[in-house]
């Protein structure tokens, strides 16, 4: 047996410990500290967000004046409130983990949360979550983010020890097969990562063990014709440049491409005025540390995009004279890969029937869209990306902010970690 795999099991044999002590308290105090963890998390230049930014560039590549923005977006609304404001919603109130009501609801011995990516706000639920349920927590660091979770593990433990005792960080390869083994031995479940990822873990899964898993997620922006009248078009642009530029455009809410609905010319503006939104977005929030794979990507896709306007394609390139940020206009609305790292790609689109044909092979993936320039058809925009798969809808702007208790991936937070025992 591994170092890790002995480390991992005594883990859970100490929060099955303190999962029991735990569960002899109310539930309503133990979610009033963790509602003042979230109070202490989301204060704008807070000790936990500074510590963060100032630490995080090291593990991440992110620059800190992208993490303090990022931080203070996506992080404040996440407060005592909405955390109260979801157990409302998803259980009626945390007393039913008390009662014995019908039907009777109790969170699993423990949970294993497999962590993944860079960015802190997932990291940060995903810990939180369980406890609600007086869930222990047994997590699994991202190999490019080890730091937030001990932060969040530290800042419980000041607020309230006993939930302090109920979170257990521990560190191992994923090529470690036993520690994986063992960390799978958790009741409950709980994986980010990519879709292939997500398929080799399920694969440990038994019957009796719950297995939620988030994978693979895109996010677009769309843009409608009214959007090209006075100066709503420059104000739209510097909205998705934040969207784009926080996180470096790593993660799953950040934009991947823009349609611009309308005629080729007005594609154009939008990717023109995109451009100066970028470059304004670089100068205040600077782009972080670029690794060789991924600048030779996106040095790939620019040279593809000028051999194809050479070749006659009506095809646009605006990009910084770094790969600092890239804006490619596309000739017509077929998917091309996007290496990211504030590369955009916008695509022309005649119509919203045409739109909604380009976006059906992306529908098992579609997460957030940002919709803006539509007026009276908004509402019916919103409707049909609904029906069409996506999770989330906002204005651009808002792409990285989600409220804490929205539905990931359309599926509710808490009754996924949740064991229900019907009376009859």
């Amino acid at each position: 047996m591994s170092r890790a795999s002995e480390n991992i099991l005594a883990a859970a044999d100490r929060l099955e410990e303190a999962g029991r002590e735990l569960r002899q308290r109310p539930a309503a105090r133990n979610l009033s500290g963790l509602a003042a963890l979230l109070d202490a998390w989301s204060q704008k230049g807070g000790p936990w967000q500074r510590e963060l930014a100032a630490e995080l560039p090291k593990q991440t590549g992110f620059t800190e004046a992208t993490i303090r923005e990022g931080l203070s977006l996506g992080l404040a609304d996440w407060n005592g409130e909405a955390l109260h404001r979801l157990v409302r919603r998803e259980l009626g109130s945390a007393e039913r983990l008390d009662e014995a009501g019908d039907p009777m609801v109790s969170g699993f011995p423990y949970t294993a949360c497999i962590l993944a990516g860079s960015i802190p706000m997932p990291t940060l639920q995903t810990l939180l979550l369980p406890l609600v349920l007086r869930s222990p927590v047994l997590a699994k660091t991202s190999s490019r983010d080890r730091l937030t979770a001990r932060l969040v593990a530290a800042s419980l433990s000041e607020i309230d020890p006993l939930l302090g005792r109920c979170i257990e960080i521990v560190d191992s390869s994923s090529d470690d097969v036993e520690a994986t083994r063992a960390l799978l031995e958790a009741p409950c479940i709980v994986a980010m990562g990519s879709d292939t990822s997500l398929e080799n873990l399920s694969r440990y899964k038994q019957a009796h063990q719950r297995f939620v898993g988030y994978g693979h997620r895109l996010s677009l922006a769309v843009v409608g014709p009214e959007l090209l009248r006075g100066p709503a078009q420059s104000e739209w642009a510097d909205r998705l440049a934040r969207d784009t530029a926080l996180w470096d455009q790593s993660g799953c809410l950040s934009p991947a491409a823009v349609y611009s609905v309308g005629s080729a010319d007005d594609a154009m503006a939008i990717a023109e005025t995109l451009a100066g939104a970028l470059a304004r977005a670089q100068a205040r929030w600077p782009r972080g540390d670029l690794p060789k794979a991924e600048a030779a990507a996106i040095a790939h896709e620019r040279d593809q995009a000028h051999m194809r306007t050479a070749s006659g394609e009506e095809v646009a390139v605006l990009a910084s004279p770094g790969t600092e940020w890239t804006v490619v206009r596309e000739a017509e609305a077929t998917w091309r890969p996007t290496p990211l790292m504030r590369f955009l790609r916008v695509y022309p689109v005649s119509d919203a029937a045409s739109f909604f044909a380009a976006l059906a092979p992306l529908s098992r993936w579609l997460a957030t869209v940002a919709i803006d320039g539509f007026g009276a058809q908004t509402a019916p925009m919103q409707r049909a990306l609904a029906n069409a798969g996506v999770t989330r809808i906002v204005p651009a702007g808002r792409m990285q902010a989600p409220r804490f208790d929205w539905y990931h991936d359309g599926s509710p937070l808490l009754t996924p970690l949740t064991r229900f025992c019907d009376r009859e």
